[in-house]
This record gives structure tokens, sequence and C-alpha cells, in this order.
């Protein structure tokens, strides 16, 4: 079986790759996949086999470091998609990964196909190009009326609402899940008592949206940042290199979550505001309109988010497709 890569997985044991690959890696300073954090990815892998430009691609991908790519590099270069795809994307005006800024990406999907969209779309965001999806662009007002209308739709109470806040309000294990990781720092017993004099002169709202809800611990300046500094990870485990964001808001940050925050709030919620604002009548309209508002997750998602409107359905507070609700 083979050995899951990580970021301090060094290039001479990448048996996947070619010798002859490796050397050119070290040459161009690459001795563990976290130094790729650090290069042009397609200058890096420009004197490589094409066969190997794709199983390094893949294997960073995987081993979940991050990259870049320059906005002026071609999308006929790039070691994703096939060669008939590619050729769609520059006949449609598509030669560069700046091209696609500003772009409706669902249309991109609609070009191509969700899954090869998909692959290319890891590699437009790397290169600092912003494309676009459906957003709902209310105020206050329209979110009021939009809790109102579920209320009278009878699908939660007042109730419901103000305990759900109150839930969300309270920071989860914060303190001991920092403190876990700070213990090494102080003397026996006294990791806690610091850790609450951080916790306390804390603003309380996310870093990043100022947002109240959801909050958690990160850390500042993460661990993949001393690694590629050849340094002990565990030293970015100090009180002042951690921050209080919201679980979005940190998922966003991790190269585990490279198409994190492509949705205007988290995937659980969209889920569910599209389902209850459009109120599609059968999966693949709901699937379609979830793509389009930047949810990127398997297909299986939209199942489990479609056991709602099923659920509803039986009460007669949601209509759905009559051969869909006949399905077994």
């Amino acid at each position: 079986m083979s050995t899951k890569n990580t970021l301090t997985t060094n290039i001479d044991e990448l048996t996947e790759l070619t010798k002859d690959t490796r050397v050119v890696l070290n040459n161009r300073g690459i001795d563990v996949l976290a130094d790729v954090s650090d290069v042009n990815f397609m200058e890096l892998i420009s004197d490589l086999e094409e066969e190997q430009q794709k199983s390094f691609y893949e294997i960073v991908y995987k081993a979940n470091v991050n990259f870049f790519f320059e906005k002026t590099s071609a999308v006929s270069d790039l070691p994703v998609l096939s060669k008939r795809n590619k050729d769609k994307l520059v006949k449609k005006g598509y030669s560069s990964l700046g091209d696609f800024n500003g772009v409706y990406y669902p249309d991109i999907y609609e070009l191509i196909g969700f899954n090869p969209a998909k692959e290319i779309l890891v590699i437009i965001l790397a290169s600092k190009t912003e494309v676009c999806f459906e957003q709902p662009n209310w105020g206050e007002d329209e979110w009021k009326s939009f809790v109102l209308h579920l209320i009278d739709f009878g699908l939660i109470t007042w109730e419901d609402v103000a305990i759900n806040m109150c839930s969300e309000l309270n920071p989860p294990q914060v303190g001991t899940a920092v403190a876990e990781q700070v213990k090494p720092n102080y003397p026996p017993r006294q990791a806690m008592k610091h850790v609450f004099k951080w916790f306390y002169e804390q603003s309380g709202k996310c870093e990043v949206s100022g947002k109240r809800l959801w909050l958690e611990a990160d850390h500042k300046v993460p661990k993949e940042h001393f690694i590629r500094q050849g340094k002990d990870p565990k030293e970015a485990n100090t009180l002042d290199n951690f921050q209080l964001l919201t679980k979005r808001e940190n998922v966003i940050k991790r190269g585990s979550h490279r198409l994190g925050g492509l949705s205007f709030a988290q995937a659980s919620a969209v889920l569910v505001y599209v389902l209850l604002r459009y109120k599609p009548k059968n999966i693949e309209d709901f699937g379609k309109l979830c793509r389009n508002y930047g949810l990127t997750m398997a297909a299986i998602r939209f199942q489990e988010a479609w056991a709602l409107a099923i659920w509803l359905s039986k009460e007669g507070l949601y209509e759905i497709d009559s051969m869909e609700s006949n399905e077994d």
C-alpha cells in the first residue's frame, strides 16, 4: 500500500515520478512537497514530460499543498483536462487563466461538463482569478422576510430561531482545544490559565468576516509556513499565533478545501436556502441550482438535502414531481 504524501514528503521518495523528473525538481529547489508553494507551478513543470506533469500535479493536489499559477498561464499547457476540452475553452476565448476573470462559472460547466470544469477551477483560483456564481444579494429586509416565510410555512418557530442562534454564539471547546496545543509551552497545569486570558482578550468576532457565530480557533500563520522554513510545525502553537475565525473562514484557508468559499455561505446552509427559496420539483433541478450557487461537493450531498423536500411533501408542504415521489 502506498503511503499518503504530505507537506514533508521528500521528492526523492516519490517513486511515482521518474528519476529524471525528481532530479529536475531538486535542481529547481524542490526538496519536499511544501517547497512547491514558493514557485510558479507552470515554470516548475515546464521541462517535464506531459505524463510526468500530470503525475506531479496529482501528487501535489492530493497532498493538499498550496500552489499558484500565473494569470498568463496558457490553458492549452495546463496539466489537467483533455485536449478536446482545452480546445473548446480556447475556441470560446479562454486562452489563459486570466480570461476567466469575472466569468459566470456555471457557463463553463455547460461548456465542458462539471467534473472537467471543477478540475480547472482549482487552477483558476490558484492564479487569484475570480469567477462568479449566483448570490442572493439580499439586504436585511429580504433576509427577515425569508425567515418570516419559513415560520409562516410552519417549518420552524421563533423559539427554534432563538435557540439555534444561542447555540451558535457559543464557541465550542475553543479554550480546551487551544490549551491542548499550547500545553508544552507552560509549566504543568498552567496552560489553561493563559489560554483563558488570551480568550477573554479577543473581540468575540471573526477576524475576517466580523461575525459572532460559529467561532473557532485558527493559526494566523499556518503550520505549513513553518514546514516550508524547515521548522517544527509545533512552533505554530503559540497563543499569539491564534485568532478566532468562523468555521467557514477557517475552512477556506485550508489546502484541503481549495474550492471552499465559492458559495455565499457554508454549504449546509446554501443547500437548504436553494431548496426553500426555489422549491425545485426534482433532484436534478435542485442539483443544478446548487452548482449555480458555487457548491462543488459530490452529488450525494444533494441527495441528503433532498430528504427535506421529501419529508415536507408528505405533509403537503412541498410539491415534487409525481414520478420522483413514486420512486422506491
